[in-house]
């Protein structure tokens, strides 16, 4: 019986009991096959894996628009964003305050807010750039974000108001009313009815 580290939990699972993820690459072993990744999961932590795996991925999507809209917003190229500047944005995303540390992973403001706080502060780093000169692009963009922080609670609040809008939007749909629309419904007059005729 051959065991192998769980990719979940690092324990030790058999290897014909394991549930296995098997990733094709590009490089070729010395046989002339290709060479074939496997991952070895409990059958109790493929869902918890599949999870994080996707919630890495919604993370990963959220923070390259939020690069492309930093870019746009300051005018720079890709290689202009360096190191130092993704680990003042983990620090947002994380939580960790000016001064102290959260430990809680992924606890703090999503990437989708930073971005629409970005957006809100569009007009205000355009302005600020023209005004003052900085010594590196890195001085541009941390001046920037500290606007940015400014904004982060005008846009938890945009997005809060979104979410209800949609939610009461959703219901609407769902019971047939549709909000804006005067839904009133004029009842039908008898034929014979002697009010027409006085005026």
């Amino acid at each position: 019986m051959a065991l192998v580290k769980c990719k979940w939990c690092s324990e030790k699972v058999d290897k014909e009991a394991a549930f296995v993820i098997e990733k094709q690459t590009d490089k070729l072993l010395k046989n002339g096959q290709t060479k074939v990744l496997r991952t070895y999961l409990h059958d109790e932590c493929v869902d918890a894996y599949f999870e994080d795996k996707a919630f890495k991925e919604r993370e990963q999507k959220q923070l390259d628009s939020l690069r492309d809209t930093i870019l746009q917003v300051h005018g720079l190229r890709p290689e202009d964003l360096n190191r130092q500047f993704y680990q003042l944005l983990q620090d947002i995303r994380n939580g960790n305050m000016i001064g102290r540390k959260r430990t809680n992973y992924k606890g703090g403001t999503e990437y989708r807010i930073i971005e629409k706080a970005y957006l809100i502060a569009e007009s205000d780093i355009n302005w600020i750039k023209l005004k003052k000169s900085f010594d590196s692009t890195l001085g541009e963009l941390k001046y920037g974000l500290a606007i940015v922080r400014d904004k982060l609670k005008v846009a938890r609040e945009r997005d809060r108001a979104e979410k209800q809008l949609n939610k009461v939007a959703k219901a609407s749909l769902q019971s047939g009313i549709v909000p804006g629309i005067n839904n009133y419904k004029k009842p039908e007059q008898e034929e014979l009815d002697i009010t027409d005729f006085l005026d």
